[in-house]
C-alpha cells in the first residue's frame, strides 16, 4: 500500500509542476483534432493498488501494478468515409504476480470505427474492439470475469442503416463476440462465442417523440472438453419510445419478450420478459445525471450454468466543479438469478447451491484534473462486491492514479 501512495505523491507533484505553466480551461482530453485527417499520439502512466488480486473470498493477496501505455489515434475523412482507429499497447509491471503470471506483461487494446455513406440514404459501418488482458473484473462488457488468466476478448459489428424517408429508417446489424483463454485447460471449458443479428425500425413521430420496434436473435456457444452442452439461443422482440421532455431531460423505454431455447434436450425452453428504461438529465451543462434499469436473460457468469435472468441498474453523476476539474460517481447494481433448470446434463455441481441469486455491486468515484491542453491527471477509487448463492463471493477495492499526456 505504501508504494501506491508514493506513486500518487510523485504523479501529483509532477502534475502541479505542469499546471504551474498554465492550464487551458477549454481543452478536453481525447477531443478529435480539427484537421480532417490527423494522427494523435498519447502516453499514460498509471499505478493501481488492489487489496484482492485474484478476486477471491479468502486468502486475499494485494498487489501494486504500474502501467506504461502509449496510444495512437488515427482520424481519416473523405467525402463519404470516416475512419477512427486507436491502438494502446500496455506494458505492465506487477509487484506480486501469481505463479501463472509474469512480473512484466504486454497487454493490448485496439479499436476501429469505420463509417461509409454508400448513398444519401444508405449508410454502412464497421466497429471492432479487441482486448488482451488477464485481470479478473466484475465489469468486462457487462459480465463477471473471475479467472486471473490471460484471455482475448474481441467484438466486431457490421451494420447498415437505410433511410426510408426523412422521418423513418431501418437499421440492420450483425455482431460477433468471442473470448479465448490462453491457458488450454481453462479454454477447454470457458472459451465462448456470441453471434447476434438485429433489425430496428425507427420513426420520428413529433419533434420530441420517436418510436421504434426491434427484433433479434443471439446465439451463445461454449467450448467443453467434458461434453457439457451449455449452448442456447435467444429470440427477442420489443417496442419502445424515446422522448425529449425538455432540453435538460430525455429518456426512453423498451418492453418486449425473450424466448430462450437450449441445445441440451434435457433443458426446457422458456420465455422471459424484457425491459429497458433509461433517462438523462442535465439541469446545467456542468451537472449531468444518467441512469438505466433493465431486465432480461443472457449468458451465465457462473460455470456450469448456461444462462442467467437478471435485473440491473446503472447510473452516474458527473459534475464540472471548475473549468479544469471534473468529479463523478458511477454505479452498477445487478441481481442475477440462477436455476437448476439451466444446468445441462452431466454438468458438475456449482461451487455452492444449484439455485440462487448473485448480487453484483460496483461503485466507482473519479476525479479528472485538466493540467494543460495536452495533460490530464485522473484519480479513481473502485469498490467491487459479489455476494453469491451459487459461486464464490468476494469484495475488491482498487485505487488508481494516472497521468495522461497528448503530443
Amino acid at each position: 500500500m505504501t508504494k501506491i501512495w508514493i506513486l500518487i505523491v510523485l504523479v501529483v507533484c509532477m502534475a502541479v509542476r505542469m499546471n504551474a505553466f498554465g492550464a487551458d480551461p477549454e481543452a478536453v482530453d481525447g477531443d478529435r483534432p480539427e484537421d480532417q485527417d490527423a494522427i494523435n499520439l498519447g502516453l499514460s502512466l498509471r499505478g493501481d493498488y488492489t487489496d484482492n488480486r485474484d478476486a477471491t473470498e479468502t486468502d486475499k493477496e494485494s498487489t501494486f501494478d504500474f502501467y506504461v501505455t502509449p496510444r495512437i489515434d488515427v482520424f481519416l475523412d473523405s467525402e463519404r468515409t470516416t475512419l477512427n482507429f486507436f491502438y494502446e499497447p500496455s506494458l505492465r509491471y506487477r509487484e506480486n504476480p501469481i505463479d501463472i503470471q509474469n512480473d512484466v506483461e504486454l497487454l493490448h487494446d485496439l479499436g476501429l470505427n469505420l463509417k461509409m455513406d454508400a448513398s444519401e440514404r444508405t449508410h454502412l459501418r464497421l466497429l471492432e474492439k479487441l482486448d488482451f488482458q488477464d485481470d479478473p473484473s466484475i465489469e468486462e462488457g457487462g459480465s463477471t470475469v473471475r479467472d486471473n488468466r490471460s484471455y482475448i476478448l474481441n467484438r466486431v459489428e457490421l451494420g447498415l442503416r437505410q433511410d426510408i424517408n426523412p422521418l423513418t429508417h431501418a437499421d440492420v446489424l450483425a455482431r460477433n463476440t468471442l473470448k479465448r483463454y490462453d491457458d488450454d485447460d481453462v479454454a477447454d471449458e470457458s472459451d465462448e462465442d456470441r453471434n447476434q443479428a438485429e433489425l430496428l425500425l425507427w420513426r420520428q413521430v413529433t419533434r420530441s417523440l420517436a418510436v421504434h420496434g426491434m427484433g433479434g436473435i443471439s446465439l451463445y456457444s461454449y467450448e467443453s472438453a467434458l461434453g457439457i452442452d451449455r449452448d442456447f439461443d435467444v429470440m427477442m422482440g420489443s417496442a419502445g419510445a424515446e422522448m425529449v421532455f425538455s432540453p435538460q431531460v430525455r429518456g426512453g423505454l423498451d418492453v418486449g419478450a425473450q424466448s430462450v431455447s437450449y441445445s441440451d434436450d434435457t433443458l426446457d425452453s422458456e420465455v422471459f420478459p424484457y425491459a429497458l428504461a433509461d433517462i438523462t438529465l442535465a439541469p446545467q451543462p456542468a451537472f449531468r445525471i444518467h441512469g438505466s434499469l433493465g431486465h432480461g436473460v443472457r449468458d451465465a457468469d457462473v460455470y456450469p450454468f448456461a444462462s442467467q435472468e437478471y435485473t440491473e441498474f446503472r447510473g452516474g453523476v458527473e459534475v464540472d466543479t471548475s473549468a479544469i476539474v471534473t468529479v463523478g460517481v458511477d454505479g452498477t447494481y445487478r441481481v442475477s438469478t440462477y436455476s437448476e433448470d439451466t444446468l445441462p446434463a452431466g454438468a458438475p455441481l456449482p461451487a455452492k447451491d444449484s439455485d440462487g441469486d448473485e448480487t453484483t455491486t460496483v461503485v466507482t468515484g473519479h476525479v479528472a484534473w485538466k493540467l494543460k491542453e495536452t495533460a490530464q491527471l485522473r484519480l479513481r477509487q473502485m469498490y467491487e462486491d459479489i455476494s453469491s448463492d451459487v459461486a464464490e463471493s468476494f469484495q475488491k477495492n482498487t485505487s488508481s492514479v494516472e497521468l495522461h499526456l497528448d503530443f
